[in-house]
């Protein structure tokens, strides 16, 4: 009986080994694998809480067919108390965070809706973040410092190279 079950559990887990077995789970496009190299997060926390979780990705590395000289980047946010994203100096609605580039404002910011191609780049995607594409205008700088602040002076930082890819 024993000898009968090694060989059934012998055949069992040498049917299930094939090497391509997980192969169809990983595969990516070539946006997507420059989207993972460019993803970036970073969490605003107070004593108890994180407030906000920022995700992002650098979409000039990501998109290469882009013609603009502008900065794009694709912002997924976690706002703890249903903030929202503001323009700063133009949006007056109480919003409670910004984003800056190199202590720079917005130029746009558009919210992508979830049937949006753009939602494919990130690997979160779930029902409680807003997902943005902001621009920026174009730095001259080849550190790129993208800051999320809220109106209470808490505030993270991620850093891009525009050469990195």
């Amino acid at each position: 009986m024993r000898t009968v079950l090694a060989i059934v559990a012998a055949l069992i887990l040498s049917g299930c080994s094939r090497s391509t077995a997980f192969v169809h789970f990983t595969k990516l496009d070539s946006m997507q694998e420059r989207a993972a190299l460019s993803l970036k997060s970073a969490t605003i926390v107070d004593t108890t809480y994180r407030k906000a979780i920022i995700s992002t990705i650098y979409l000039n590395q990501v998109e290469t067919a882009m013609d603009t000289e502008n900065e794009f980047f694709l912002v997924v946010l976690y706002l703890r108390k249903k903030g929202r994203l503001q323009l700063p100096n133009v949006d007056d609605t109480g919003a409670k965070y910004q984003l800056t580039l190199n202590g720079k404002a917005a130029l746009s910011i558009t919210t992508i809706e979830i049937d949006n191609p753009l939602r494919r780049l990130m690997p979160i995607n779930n029902n409680w973040n807003y997902f943005y594409k902001v621009e920026f205008p174009t730095s001259k700088k080849n550190d790129l410092i993208l800051t999320l602040e809220n109106n209470q002076s808490n505030s993270v930082s991620l850093t891009y190279q525009k050469d990195d890819l």
